[in-house]
């Protein structure tokens, strides 16, 4: 049986989160759609009050990151000025005060809480001697980089320093994802218990369903190796993964996804898949419901065509000249036609070098249509932008009054957002 824990009467928990946990990549919102959800659904907990910190440092980090995404947005504005011939009078000043309000008026919204430093209280000599001797949060190299991450580790240090030590009434937790950050803080912090340092906002969730469940924090922490094993284990097609063949849900529900690209982008690639920890979510009855997030590193594409050079791409023009091969008309189905009835009969040179650049199925089905041969597979990929999309599988596992963890079932899979670099 599942121990219950007494819960104080109330639970104060203030999330500290660094520019990573927040950024969106866009010039419209100062919060990535996550944690403006998972703020509201956390709003009115009777057994939790969640302070939502963002560091100054942070703010005007988000804020400047805003303001490079609009400015980008200038040229287009002066071009459609011209279209129009009217002036829209938006310069690079109005730009930086509208991104300042809307920056403002998002943390009066949410509740957001910035906080300063006091750097009275920052022991600068060794800040200094941190930075030239590239000790963390400083990134080790010729040049020194590190001084935001020192402001907000600073900064949250602070936090801690001005909170109860009693876990019971408050916990803090840090959100990075950056792991010279993270070795700074823990080395700083030492052994207090009630500071969490977490690496997501994904792990921050399980938290916060941790902490506002009736079930006891360290029973989850006990039990979450073995169930995540449950879930994923590699090459063991016992696991739940296999089982249910989540790998193929989690390719459909990223196809049927409404994924904007970025500006330029007509496509995307997953470059690859990588899975996180599981994440308690609830428990209902004897059933403990968990989530594991993914994430498909994307790489945003578009097509450069190649140039055409003499009726052929800089590719098969070459390819036709050095083997010699009897000329083909082209830019009409019929000379596609015959060229790839022609196929079999073409010499071995040319067909080796010609189907390993293309492959067979593909050029004789592109050839067969009414398309210039100069557009059959002569454009170049060029990379627009890379990000990262996360999807959430929802689970669940029965727990027996033995305490043995049996009849795992997929809930869910959904996709939760994309960010873009």
């Amino acid at each position: 049986m599942t121990k219950k824990r007494i819960k104080p009467p109330h639970l104060e928990i203030q999330v500290i989160l660094d520019t990573n946990a927040v950024y969106t990549g866009s010039a419209s919102y100062f919060l990535r759609k996550e944690v403006v959800d998972l703020v509201e659904q956390q709003s009115n907990l009777p057994d939790l009050t969640i302070r939502w910190i963002v560091p100054e440092v942070v703010r005007h980090e988000r804020q400047f990151q805003m303001l490079q995404e609009a400015n980008q947005m200038l040229p287009t504005i002066e071009r459609l000025e011209r279209l129009l011939g009217h002036n829209l009078n938006i310069t690079p000043e109005i730009l930086e005060t509208r991104v300042r309000e809307a920056v403002d008026r998002q943390v009066q919204q949410h509740g957001i809480i910035v906080q300063p430093l006091n750097t009275n209280e920052v022991e600068w000599p060794r800040l200094v001697l941190d930075a030239a001797y590239r000790k963390p949060p400083f990134q080790v190299g010729e040049k020194e980089k590190g001084f935001r991450d020192a402001v907000i580790l600073e900064t949250f240090l602070q936090v801690v320093a001005g909170a109860s030590t009693n876990r019971a009434v408050t916990r803090l937790a840090l959100v990075s994802n950056d792991q010279l950050l993270q070795l700074a803080a823990q080395s700083r912090i030492g052994a207090a218990a009630n500071v969490h340092l977490l690496d997501s906002v994904d792990a921050l969730k399980g938290l916060l369903n941790t902490l506002g469940s009736t079930v006891d924090e360290q029973y989850i922490n006990s039990i979450k190796p073995s169930a995540a094993e449950i879930f994923f284990k590699a090459k063991d097609e016992s696991s739940l993964y296999y089982k249910e063949s989540v790998g193929d849900s989690l390719n459909a529900a990223l196809r049927s996804a409404e994924v904007k690209l970025p500006a330029g982008a007509e496509r995307y690639d997953v470059e690859k898949w990588t899975i996180s920890r599981p994440q308690f979510v609830k428990k209902e009855a004897q059933r403990i419901y968990w989530t594991t997030r993914f994430k498909a590193r994307f790489k945003a594409l578009k097509s450069i065509p190649r140039p055409v050079i003499g009726g052929y791409s800089n590719v098969v023009g070459p390819l036709l000249s050095a083997q010699q091969e009897p000329a083909i008309k082209v830019g009409t189905g019929r000379g596609l036609a015959s060229l790839a009835a022609s196929l079999p009969n073409l010499s071995e040179g040319f067909r080796s070098t010609y189907l390993s650049t293309f492959g067979k199925a593909d050029l004789i089905s592109a050839l067969s249509s009414p398309l210039s041969l100069a557009s059959v597979a002569l454009a170049d990929d060029q990379v627009v932008a890379f990000g990262t999309a996360d999807l959430d599988v929802s689970w669940s596992l029965l727990v027996t009054t033995a305490g043995k963890l049996t009849k795992p079932r997929v809930q869910s899979v959904d996709f939760v957002e994309v960010v873009w670099d």
